[in-house]
C-alpha cells in the first residue's frame, strides 16, 4: 500500500523530465516513492527539485552515503542471524535501495523541515500485534503511513520476503533498528545544519495541504529506518562471493 503516486511510466512531460533529473543527481535506475508522492504537487515539486543538488553536494562531500551505511551496521552488529540464500534480484533490490536512501534522507528532512516526526511509532518496539497478511503486517509496524518502495519491490518473491521481513521485525521488536534509524538521522541532521536550506520546509508547506504536510512528516524518520533496514538486509542475505557483503555503494 502506497499514497497516490505520480508513476514513474505515466508522468506527464515536466513531471517525466524532473524524475531523469532526479535519476541522474541521485545516479539511481529507479524514481523513489518520496520524489513521486511529491509530484502530485508540480509546484510544490519544481521548488523542491531545484534545491535538490544542493542538498546532493552537501551529502556528497560528508561521505554521508557510507557515513550512513555504517552508523546503522555499527548499531545492527551482534544480533542474532542466520544468512538467507535470496535470489540474487532481492540482493540487487536491497543494494539499489542501500545506495539511494542514504541521499532519500538528507532531501526528505530538508522538505519536511529538522523537527519532522511521524504521528505514530516506526519499527520500534513494541510493534503492532503481528498480522497474518504480511502487507498489512509491514504497514503498520512502518506507522500506518506507507508501505516502503524496498518492501514493495521485494514483491515479485515471495518466498525471500517471507523470510526477510520476519527477520527485521524481530530486530525492529528487540530495538537495536531504532537505535540505528536515531543514529543514521542524528547524522543526516549535522549534515543539514547550517546549510542555507533553512527556509525550505515553510516554502515546500505553503504549497502543500495539510494531509501531504502530515504524510510529508513521515519520511525524515521512514527514510532514516530503511536505511538501517537496508544494512540489516544486506547482512542476512547471502551474497555470491559466500560472504555477507559491507561493501559501499
Amino acid at each position: 500500500m502506497t499514497r497516490a503516486e505520480v508513476p514513474e511510466d505515466d508522468a506527464p512531460a515536466a513531471i517525466a523530465a524532473g524524475y531523469q533529473r532526479i535519476r541522474d543527481l541521485l545516479g539511481s535506475t529507479f524514481v523513489p516513492t518520496i520524489y513521486r508522492l511529491l509530484a502530485l504537487h508540480p509546484q510544490a515539486f519544481a521548488v523542491a527539485l531545484d534545491r535538490m543538488p544542493q542538498v546532493i553536494a552537501l551529502g556528497a562531500d560528508a561521505g554521508f552515503v557510507p557515513a550512513a551505511q555504517e552508523a546503522a551496521r555499527s548499531r545492527l552488529a551482534g544480533q542474532p542471524t542466520e544468512d538467507h540464500d535470496a535470489h540474487p534480484e532481492v540482493a540487487a533490490v536491497v543494494g539499489r535501495y542501500r545506495r539511494a536512501n542514504p541521499m532519500n534522507l538528507l532531501f526528505s528532512i530538508s522538505i519536511a523541515g529538522i523537527e519532522a516526526r511521524p504521528e505514530g511509532p516506526v519499527m520500534e518496539p513494541p510493534l503492532p500485534p503481528e498480522s497474518d497478511d504480511i502487507w498489512a503486517d509491514i504497514l503498520a509496524a512502518h506507522g500506518g503511513v506507507i508501505t516502503p518502495g524496498l518492501w514493495r519491490d521485494l514483491a515479485p518473491w515471495p518466498d525471500d520476503l517471507a523470510a526477510l521481513w520476519p527477520s527485521t521485525r524481530a530486530v525492529a521488536d528487540g530495538g537495536a533498528l531504532a537505535r540505528a534509524r536515531e543514529a543514521v538521522r542524528d547524522l543526516a541532521v549535522t549534515v543539514l545544519a547550517d546549510n542555507g536550506l533553512a527556509d525550505l520546509p515553510d516554502q515546500i508547506s505553503s504549497l502543500l495541504p495539510a494531509s501531504a504536510i502530515a504524510d510529508f512528516a513521515w519520511f525524515p524518520t521512514g527514510v532514516a529506518t530503511m536505511v538501517a533496514e537496508g544494512e540489516w538486509l544486506n547482512n542476512v542475505i547471502a551474497h555470491p562471493n559466500g560472504r555477507n557483503s559491507n561493501e559501499q555503494a
